[in-house]
C-alpha cells in the first residue's frame, strides 16, 4: 500500500484512504445527519429561510449549511436566503445581488474598455513590484 492512496480529511484532519469526497466516512456521517436535520427543519417551517436561522434552530455550524449551499444541495429542494458577498443583502441565488452584479460589471466594462485604450504611461510589473 503507497502513501498516495491516502488523504488528511478536509474537516478533522485525520488520515483516510481516497475516496471520491475530501472527507473522511466519519465526516461524511455527520455531513449526512447534519443535512437530515436541516430538511427536517426547513420542511417543518414551510417557507424561506435564512442561513442564520437555520444555524440558530438546528444547531448545524454554519460551515456546514454554506458547504451544503455550495455543492447545491440545499438549493435545490428549499429556498434559502443568505447574505450577498458584497453588501449583505439577502438573495437566494448566486453570490452577488443584482445591484452588485451590476457594480461589478459595470467595473470590468471600464476595465476593458481601459485597456482597450492602450498604455497610458510606464507600465510595472506585478512580479518586479511585489516583493
Amino acid at each position: 500500500m503507497s502513501w498516495e492512496q491516502f488523504k488528511n480529511c478536509a474537516d478533522c484532519r485525520k488520515l483516510f484512504m481516497k475516496t471520491y469526497y475530501d472527507i473522511c466516512p466519519a465526516c461524511i456521517k455527520v455531513e449526512e445527519d447534519n443535512y437530515a436535520k436541516i430538511r427536517e427543519f426547513l420542511r417543518s417551517l414551510g417557507r424561506k429561510s435564512t442561513v442564520d436561522e437555520i444555524v440558530e434552530n438546528t444547531g448545524v455550524a454554519k460551515k456546514y449549511v454554506v458547504r451544503m449551499m455550495d455543492s447545491g444541495r440545499l438549493l435545490s429542494d428549499f429556498a434559502i436566503e443568505y447574505s450577498c458577498a458584497m453588501c449583505g443583502t439577502l438573495i437566494s441565488a448566486g453570490r452577488l445581488c443584482s445591484k452588485c452584479t451590476g457594480q461589478v460589471n459595470e467595473q470590468v466594462r471600464k476595465m476593458e474598455e481601459e485597456s482597450a485604450a492602450g498604455p497610458r504611461g510606464p507600465q510595472v510589473h506585478v512580479k518586479t513590484a511585489v516583493k
